[in-house]
């Protein structure tokens, strides 16, 4: 029985053989896409399978750490597309500083 972990894997190798024809940015973002996808996949499929333990409270650790990886390895898609704009620059800037302005 397949996983759906090993059907990122299939997504992911498609993504990126696609992503060849992209630019360099483009590829770079869909190889960290690829890779917190995969990654937030295997640690959920392992730590939902382990039986109860203390090994399971520590996978319950690396599980909630990858979905957070996940959802910044979500970003690195747009934030290639619009680098290229004024209005992209500035948002990644903006993303960059914390999103706000720093008070001194």
């Amino acid at each position: 029985m397949a996983s759906a972990w090993s059907f990122a894997l299939i997504g992911v190798t498609a993504l990126i053989a696609y992503a060849v024809w992209a630019t360099s940015g483009q590829l770079a973002a869909a190889w960290v896409y690829g890779i917190g996808l995969v990654v937030a996949l295997a640690t959920s499929y392992a730590y939902n399978l382990w039986p109860v333990s203390k090994v399971k409270w520590h996978l319950r650790r690396f599980d909630r750490a990858a979905i957070f990886v996940l959802i910044a390895a979500t970003y690195a898609l747009p934030a290639a597309q619009h680098r290229r704009s004024a209005a992209g620059r500035h948002a990644c800037r903006h993303l960059a500083d914390g999103g706000g302005e720093h008070q001194r």
